[in-house]
């Protein structure tokens, strides 16, 4: 059992802070249960290609020499440029300026090359590669079709391509678009460009925020339905974390300048709750996560004649959880619930409450 303990000093009337200690119990621990869907963006719409494995070859415009046979498409000595495109019925498949996975099987070239083009810009693969060769890409359209093109006077067979949109649950401002697993700022957007999630947050609740990054080290800024959470001019590579209380119900919102340009991904957000909350002793059969807290001292402010009407009582908070790092949470959320906090609580006015110190321990028999 992993044990964090601080210490406070709190400026009120030793009486009333022991009998009505002014803890929020709504402030604590992360309850576990993920509030962002579509965290790392590697979730995907349905699908949108008609007859991708090529059973029917009703939905598919061949180009000059290029037949679909056996589940297969076939480019047989095709000249350049020709190849197989996925709305031959004139439906559009994709929307521009979206975000989508494509992937389909190059099953063997002999001659030529072969790659997914018009309305993305694909690698050429050759018959230098080894086949079958599974290919996926993340693109962004720039028009309705999809066309798997060759180059050169091609030999070649191709089959199962699938487009499925990215972002699910994600809205994206301009300059946004999904990669493999992360959602991508490519400096294109001229002015703040958002990357959102809707209905995330609950005003006044408390919450626990990481996402990993990368970075140019311009400004970049996390919103809660118009209030301002975070906000750097040089936010550098790696994982963040950030606790704070929503002062707003509503959305998730990333935001970049004009002069961002970077990734971010792994987004997890955490209501922080605990409830198990007690005065000197916990029950014998708790689970951890726990709080225990004790009055050791007070100290009354003194007057010629008489004590003030302020004391400072020193307040020891004992964390309990079963790993290190929800110890350090755990700790992290107390000290975040406490600190620097004045204000009447359960009708009790308190002055101040300073953070002193704290110490982690192992409690081998909890």
């Amino acid at each position: 059992m992993k044990v964090g303990k601080a210490i406070y000093n709190i400026l009120s009337q030793s009486t009333d802070v022991q009998s009505n200690f002014p803890f929020n119990t709504t402030d604590y621990a992360p309850t576990g249960t993920e509030l962002v869907s579509n965290p790392n963006f590697t979730e995907t719409g349905s699908e949108l290609v008609t007859d991708g494995d090529f059973s029917s070859g009703a939905n598919w415009y061949e180009g000059t020499g290029c037949t679909i046979s056996g589940n297969q498409g076939i480019f047989t000595a095709a000249t350049s440029g020709s190849g197989f495109t996925g709305n031959n019925d004139n439906a559009a498949i994709c929307v521009v300026g979206k975000s989508y996975k494509v992937t389909y099987t190059i099953d063997s070239i002999t001659s030529g090359s072969v790659r997914l083009r018009h309305p993305f810009t694909g690698t050429y693969y050759d018959d230098t590669s080894s086949f079958p060769l599974n290919v996926t890409e993340y693109v962004v359209a720039d028009d309705t079709d999809i066309y798997i093109q060759n180059s050169g006077t091609t030999t070649a067979t191709i089959s199962n391509i699938s487009v499925k949109e990215l972002g699910e649950d994600w809205t994206l401002g301009t300059g946004w678009s999904i990669g493999e697993d992360k959602a991508v700022c490519d400096g294109s957007q001229t002015t703040y460009s958002g990357l959102i999630q809707n209905s995330v947050f609950t005003s006044t609740k408390s919450y626990k925020l990481t996402f990993d990054i990368t970075s140019n080290q311009e400004n970049f800024a996390f919103w809660v339905n118009g209030s301002q959470i975070i906000f750097t001019a040089a936010l550098s590579d790696g994982s963040k974390e950030y606790y704070f209380t929503a002062s707003a119900s509503g959305s998730a919102y990333f935001e970049a300048t004009a002069s961002f340009i970077g990734t971010i991904t792994n987004i997890t957000v955490q209501e922080m709750i605990l409830t198990k909350i007690f005065p000197e002793l916990a029950p014998p059969d708790i689970d951890a996560p726990y709080i225990v807290y004790s009055v050791v001292s007070n100290s009354p402010s003194e007057t010629k004649n008489a004590n003030g009407d302020i004391d400072t009582a020193n307040i020891e908070v004992y964390g309990f959880q079963d790993t290190y790092n929800k110890a350090v949470d755990l700790g992290v959320s107390v000290r975040a619930a406490l600190d620097r906090k004045t204000g009447t609580y359960n009708t009790i006015q308190i002055q101040s409450t300073n953070y002193v110190n704290e110490q982690m321990d192992v409690n081998e028999a909890r």
